[in-house]
């Protein structure tokens, strides 16, 4: 038996997929298009931030050209972030692809998991045209949070983009 004397961590982790209609000039535009309702309260699990405290960190994050997904390869950049499991995309008809039945075969299990990857591969690039589709007009950008950090996990199970075209990644 292996005992473990470390610290183990628990945490999670989840990217954000985020459309706007343009890239905001400052964190109070982006403010008022994530929380079209004026200042509030983000309070998940017991721990806030204020919504200017929120866009500020996002307004943040979003000022490095690579979190912005270049319109001329889309469909590559969202489809390879969507090929992940735990992918939140409701508006999506079609389910992600189950995970294989491991055989003891190691040929076997390594030909499941290949298909099993090119299976994410197509579904994601299938999800990503949808969200293209349907938001026509947007630019994206993918954040990424995780709950390591008392402040982040704010932004990762507080709602931020709620109001904004967004698909939600868990990589727990």
């Amino acid at each position: 038996m292996k005992v473990r004397a470390g610290f183990v961590s628990n945490s999670s982790s989840s990217s954000f997929i985020v459309g706007l209609r343009h890239k905001p000039k400052d964190a109070n535009e982006l403010h008022r298009l994530m929380f079209p309702n004026g200042d509030t309260i983000v309070q998940p699990y017991g721990i806030s931030l204020t919504s200017r405290q929120v866009a500020n960190r996002v307004w943040e994050d979003i000022q490095d050209i690579k979190t912005w997904v270049a319109s001329d390869n889309q469909v590559g950049i969202l489809a390879q972030e969507l090929s992940s499991s735990g992918t939140d995309y409701n508006e999506f008809d079609e389910s992600q692809p189950e995970f294989p039945n491991w055989t003891e075969d190691k040929e076997e299990s390594q030909r499941l998991w290949d298909q099993y990857d090119s299976d994410c591969m197509e579904w994601g690039i299938k999800a990503a045209i949808k969200f293209i589709t349907d938001n026509p007009d947007c630019e994206f950008f993918i954040v990424e949070y995780s709950d390591d950090i008392r402040s982040d996990s704010v932004l990762e199970y507080g709602e931020i983009f709620e109001n904004l075209p967004c698909i939600k990644i868990s990589k727990h």
